[in-house]
């Protein structure tokens, strides 16, 4: 909902509407799905977060970064189960939103902007209390005292 937001608001309609009549014309065979696609994946600009010109920004990024100063020495990676019955309450939470505005048919997927806002803000809580020990830097977190890290999110 909200990356629709930002989309409406942020590109204008006569853009995405000329970029899919050029694709049309370089392709003249394609699908309307087919466009749509090649349009939300290259002309969006990647200042929508969770666009797909946003994944390949952060990807290189990071691949800048590894080559600068190298590979990790650890990586830790974490997800968020939306499916079982210890998932967070803010995801039902979410989903009571959905339902509201959207309907039954609603669900904790068709939100992949606010998903991913949650986990961000859970990430970061995690990552201040527990890895960083913000409060506590000289004692450290559960991996002990950490000297530098990166953080990217997918």
């Amino acid at each position: 909902m909200r990356q629709a937001c930002i989309l409406a608001t942020e590109v204008p309609a006569q853009y995405l509407d000329k970029e899919m009549q050029d694709f049309k014309r370089r392709n003249p065979i394609s699908t309307t799905e087919e466009a749509l696609d090649h349009v939300v994946k290259w002309k969006v600009p990647p200042k929508l977060e969770g666009s797909p010109r946003d994944h390949r920004e952060n990807l290189e990024n990071l691949l800048t970064v590894a080559s600068a100063i190298g590979l990790p020495h650890l990586l830790v990676t974490l997800t968020e189960d939306d499916a079982s019955e210890v998932r967070w309450t803010e995801v039902d939470d979410l989903e009571r939103i959905l339902h509201v505005f959207g309907g039954d048919g609603m669900t904790f997927a068709d939100a992949p902007v606010e998903c991913s806002t949650l986990f961000v803000k859970r990430f970061k809580k995690l990552m201040d209390e527990d890895i960083l020990n913000k409060q506590h830097r000289a004692r450290g977190g559960i991996f002990g005292r950490v000297t530098a890290h990166m953080v990217r999110s997918v």
